[in-house]
């Protein structure tokens, strides 16, 4: 917390290097790397932080089941991380899910396949679910643009009013 402040208390901001440092560290929160093996799942979420994220295929093919923000409430939701309700315990692919979730029979799914080289994008509040049909790796980046920046500078503000 007194980082930067001078003997005379005043703020003295980093320099130009330690700046572009925590900028860089700061967006390395923001990408993933995902390393798989055949089968492996991701469960039914939506990104933290009002967040987009893309998700680009290295590796391996991966299968998604999407849902829209409005389909959350079929979904089963629990309390995730950031006190939202963002995860569930629904599994798409399970053939019991209408008899062990009823309400699922409300939400429309969305499903690709994204092969090495493609990139499918999840949008602010969109339920994803993933599958690895093969090994896989995969790169996942969270990002901000005018349509969620508040979203953003929200959760920074939130940070600082933390510290």
């Amino acid at each position: 917390l007194l980082e930067g402040l001078t003997a005379r208390g005043s703020y003295q901001p980093p320099d130009k290097e330690e700046q572009t440092q925590k900028l860089e560290n700061e967006d390395w929160d923001l990408t993933k790397i995902f390393m798989s093996p055949k089968g492996a799942i991701t469960r039914l979420h939506y990104d933290n932080g009002g967040a987009h994220a893309w998700l680009s295929q290295v590796q391996g093919r991966k299968m998604f089941v999407c849902f829209a923000p409005s389909d959350g409430e079929h979904l089963h939701p629990f309390e995730g991380d950031e006190g939202l309700l963002n995860g569930s315990w629904l599994d798409p692919l399970d053939p019991e899910v209408f008899k062990k979730w009823p309400d699922a029979k409300k939400a429309t799914p969305y499903v690709a396949v994204v092969e090495p080289g493609e990139t499918i994008v999840a949008p602010k509040g969109w339920w994803h679910y993933a599958v690895s049909l093969d090994s896989s790796v995969t790169i996942m980046r969270n990002f901000y643009s005018t349509s969620n920046q508040w979203d953003l500078i929200r959760r920074k503000d939130g940070g600082l009013a933390n510290a």
